[in-house]
C-alpha cells in the first residue's frame, strides 16, 4: 500500500474520530441543559426560570383586544419607566437574558 493512501487514511480517521469528540460534546452539554430547565416547584431559586411565584399565584395571561398589564422597570438610566405611561403610542419591548 502506498504511504500517502496511508496517511491520507489516518488523517482522515483522526478527523472522523475529532467530530464524534466534538458531537459527543455538545449532546452532553444539550442533556445537562435540558436537566437544568425550567420549573415551577424550584420557585424562587436561582436558574428555576420563575420569578418566585407558584403557577396557582400567576395572574392570569392578557388576551388579544385587552390592555397589557401595567408594569414598571427602570430603564438604562436609571429612570423608572411605566407601560401606562406610553398608552396610545407604539411599545416595542426587547428583554434580554443572560
Amino acid at each position: 500500500m502506498d504511504i500517502s493512501l496511508k496517511n491520507r487514511r489516518s488523517q482522515r480517521r483522526r478527523v472522523v474520530l475529532g467530530l464524534l469528540a466534538v458531537a459527543l460534546l455538545g449532546l452532553l452539554m444539550a442533556i445537562q441543559a435540558c436537566s437544568m430547565g425550567f420549573s415551577t416547584e424550584r420557585s424562587g431559586q436561582e436558574g428555576s426560570g420563575t420569578i418566585g411565584l407558584k403557577g396557582s399565584e400567576l395572574p392570569p395571561a392578557p388576551e388579544i383586544g385587552r390592555l397589557a398589564p401595567d408594569f414598571t422597570l427602570v430603564d438604562l438610566e436609571g429612570s423608572q419607566v411605566t407601560l401606562s405611561d406610553f398608552r396610545g403610542k407604539t411599545v416595542f419591548l426587547n428583554f434580554w437574558a443572560t
